[in-house]
């Protein structure tokens, strides 16, 4: 049904930029003298539905739906930054302030098989929002067209905005795409709210499509998760799902990474805290982890093999080059989950990491008489050594003096 909502263009824009505001306004009237019907969609509609205060301290993303070509509506932005069309007929363009508007064309979707990606057709409004994840995401606010100035509601969102209720809208959402299982997670998480009942048996019985996604696919849509707000409360819904376990055999999240924030953090923490090797090597293919998601999960299971050793050794200099190939982030990780020895050597070397160099470079030691060479590379060594450990002043001319007196002693062999 279509009910009228005068008051949401006025409190949505009170979230948009003054830039973002005059992009949308010649965004309708390139529309309306088009005769192209554009729609607000997605995450300010949501938001107002929910009742929540929209961001004001940073860019916000406006979703419109084109029931046209989103082409032709290009004209209207020259002076935005065009990024790349995709296959299903959408078009974004990034604003000098950071805001960014997609504009995406009305479509239906059929699934051929379970996971895969649609096939799409263009179709109007209606067909649009019915092939839409969650009722609270299937509305649409007319700003041009028939629909102007009409909140279009057909499967209830606002009902369940107001309930906090996350609700899909046919009973084989989540067969056809799975990526909507994590997503359920993460709404529900973001909303505190509650999930509506057939709704979780669907999800419940439809985890085994996870496996079926692509890494790509998956991917995305965790480090979504795993990058939210509501990051936390999220993982500990996908947790009671068994959505890990679902993706790749054996993969539990303990308490203490859910409790991490942040995609690099996480795979840290998951190396920390995973005993099993044959995981760990699974895991950067399953979830199409990027370098430094990887480098950080590598660093993770690292510092867990190194734990005990960390904890024992005398020299400091000893413990830094346990970690040298560590990424920081796995350090500063470790630290939270940790406590004793092993922590304090941790939090040291995290402190000094950056500053730790060797006083004299190559063309010093060059001119003190150190062959190119091995021996160079030892004194270099040395000399950071002798920094971890205390063993040069603190004032700088002081330590090249000691650092320069030691490399005379013996140029060809570090003492």
């Amino acid at each position: 049904m279509a009910t009228p909502a005068a008051d949401l263009p006025t409190e949505i824009a009170d979230a948009m930029s003054a830039e973002l505001h005059a992009a949308t306004a010649s965004l309708c009237h390139v529309a309306g003298e088009s005769g192209i019907a554009l729609y607000l969609v997605g995450g300010l509609l949501r938001d107002r539905m929910l009742l929540e205060t929209p961001p004001t301290d940073r860019a916000v993303d406006l979703d419109l739906a084109v029931d046209g070509d989103a082409e032709a509506l290009r004209a209207a932005l020259s002076a935005a930054r065009w990024l790349a069309h995709d296959r299903f007929g959408s078009v974004a363009a990034a604003l000098a302030d950071g805001s960014r508007i997609d504009l995406v064309r009305t479509r239906s979707e059929r699934y051929p098989s379970p996971a895969s990606l649609p096939i799409v057709e263009p179709a109007p409004i209606d067909a649009d929002l019915a092939r839409r994840d969650f009722t609270i995401n299937a509305a649409a606010f007319g700003l041009t067209g028939p629909h102007r100035g009409l909140l279009l509601d057909p499967h209830g969102g606002q009902r369940d905005a107001q309930q906090l209720r996350l609700r899909t809208l046919h009973d084989g959402s989540f067969r056809d795409d799975p990526t909507r299982l994590l997503r359920l997670c993460r709404y529900a998480a973001r909303i505190g709210g509650r999930v509506e009942p057939a709704t979780a048996r669907q999800a419940r019985a439809a985890t085994d499509g996870l496996a079926a996604l692509s890494p790509a696919r998956f991917g995305d849509a965790w480090r979504s998760l795993l990058e939210d707000a509501a990051a936390s409360e999220a993982l500990r819904r996908a947790r009671r799902l068994h959505l890990p376990q679902a993706r790749l055999a054996g993969w539990e999240i303990t308490p203490q990474a859910a409790a991490i924030v942040g995609a690099a953090r996480f795979w840290a923490a998951t190396g920390l805290t995973c005993g099993n090797a044959d995981l760990v090597k699974q895991l950067p293919t399953a979830a199409a982890l990027h370098r430094q998601e990887r480098a950080a999960l590598a660093g993770g299971a690292a510092l867990r093999a190194a734990r005990r050793r960390m904890g024992h050794v005398r020299r400091l200099s000893d413990a830094a080059i346990t970690v040298e190939r560590v990424p920081t982030v796995a350090l500063e990780v470790a630290t939270e989950l940790w406590s004793g020895a092993a922590a304090q050597r941790l939090e040291q070397i995290i402190e000094r990491r950056g500053a730790v160099r060797s006083p004299l470079d190559g063309r010093a030691l060059a001119a003190l008489g150190v062959p190119q060479g091995p021996a160079m590379g030892a004194w270099q060594r040395r000399l950071e050594r002798a920094l971890w450990d205390g063993e040069l002043p603190d004032d700088e001319a002081a330590r090249i003096a000691v650092a320069e007196q030691w490399v005379r002693s013996s140029p060809t062999t570090p003492i």
